[in-house]
C-alpha cells in the first residue's frame, strides 16, 4: 500500500516537471506592434509613443507604434487581417 507521504512526493515531482516545461518558453520573442487607429501626430499617437517607450524598457522588447487611419477599410477587418497574417 502506498503511503500518503509517498503519494504527495510523487505528485509534487510530477507537478514540478510540468511547471519547468511551461517556463521554458520566452514571451515575447519578436517586436510588439501597438496599433493606433488614428493619424500620426495626433494626441493619441503621442500618448501611445509616450507609453510605448518606457514599456519597451521594462519588458525588454521593442514596441513599434503603427498608425492606421480609419477611412479606407473598416478597422475590425484590418485588425483581423493583421493578426491572422503573422
Amino acid at each position: 500500500m502506498i503511503s500518503r507521504r509517498a503519494l504527495l512526493a510523487a505528485g509534487a515531482a510530477i507537478g514540478a516537471g510540468v511547471v519547468t516545461r511551461a517556463q521554458a518558453q520566452s514571451f515575447p520573442d519578436r517586436p510588439i506592434r501597438m496599433i493606433v487607429p488614428f493619424a500620426a501626430g495626433g494626441p493619441v499617437d503621442v500618448m501611445a509613443r509616450l507609453v510605448g517607450q518606457p514599456l519597451s524598457g521594462i519588458i525588454g522588447q521593442p514596441i513599434v507604434v503603427e498608425n492606421w487611419s480609419p477611412p479606407p477599410i473598416p478597422m475590425a477587418i484590418r485588425c483581423s487581417a493583421a493578426t491572422s497574417a503573422r
